[in-house]
């Protein structure tokens, strides 16, 4: 799982340096401004991809051309094994304690998370820097620290079989970070530090997170819950960057919105302490 999401921490750094160097070399061009240079040429890659997608991506796993039969029988018996008591229908989603506490944490560390990518620019640039290219490099720093951070996290936690902690410690570093980085927005490195805790943080938890729904959910209730948990979680995007923009309106000041950004992170590392201990039953041959 983590090196699967390590992707985004990946595409963090190298997008952040190349819409830096878009928007300052492709300023004016045919009449333009650089943001939008910048959104057309990687608009482009997710297009493509998604054509990709469809093509070469397949649903069963009986229609998986790398697998022998031999291995598909035994994916097969394997998810049979691991669904036995799980929930496996729409109702059970809607009405399980467990899933809704999925969705209240994804919620919380999303909307620190989004409010942290959207606003990390804005951020450095209120320590002094504007040169959009030099705000794309140093934004690079935080992701690229938390590329290690999530990798370290993620073999801890598959070496132990241990989950809760290994989410919750990640949740409260990433909110103290964000507090942190805020409080000391107008010294540069000091800054830049404590974006990198925070991100290191936040993106320690990630994978963590997403190996908890297929413990209570199966078949049916794992697709339509992952859904609703992702869809649901995903309405911080709205939340986080609002918080920001509204503290900035508000006061003046957009350190004010980090502040609560930081807490709703604190919030998630104390409903992940909630999960029950029964959820997370230890297996040291899958994990984050």
């Amino acid at each position: 799982m983590a090196g699967f999401l390590m992707a985004m921490p990946i595409s963090l750094t190298l997008g952040g340096i190349l819409s830096g160097w878009l928007m300052s070399a492709m300023q004016g061009v045919h009449g333009m401004a650089g943001w939008q240079w910048m959104l057309i040429i990687e608009g482009i890659p997710s297009l493509i991809m998604a054509v990709v997608v469809v093509t070469l991506l397949v649903d069963k796993i009986d229609n998986a051309k790398w697998l022998s039969t031999a291995e598909k029988n035994m994916l097969k018996n394997n998810l049979d094994q691991e669904n036995t008591r799980k929930a496996s229908s729409l109702r059970d989603v809607i009405l399980n304690g467990r899933v809704w506490l999925l969705v209240l944490i994804l919620l919380t560390f999303n909307t620190g998370f989004y409010g942290l990518a959207f606003w990390m620019p804005t951020i450095i640039k209120a320590t002094g820097i504007s040169n959009t290219l030099h705000i794309g490099l140093l934004t690079a720093i935080p992701y690229s620290t938390a590329i290690v951070a999530m990798t370290l996290n993620a073999w801890h936690s598959n070496k132990t079989g241990e989950r809760r902690l290994h989410a919750a410690i990640p949740a409260f570093i990433g909110g103290v970070g964000l507090i942190f980085s805020a409080i000391f927005a107008h010294n540069l490195p000091v800054s830049i530090f404590f974006l990198s805790v925070s991100a290191s943080g936040l993106l320690s938890l990630m994978p963590i997170f997403w190996t908890l729904p297929g413990t209570v959910l199966s078949g049916v209730a794992a697709a339509a819950g992952i859904g609703m948990i992702n869809a649901i979680g995903n309405l911080s995007g709205f939340t986080g960057s609002m918080i920001t923009a509204m503290a900035e309106t508000l006061t003046g000041d957009m350190n004010n919105g980090t502040y609560v950004l930081g807490g709703c992170l604190l919030v998630s590392c104390v409903l992940i302490l909630l999960i029950p201990k029964s959820m997370l039953a230890k297996d040291t041959s899958r994990a984050g």
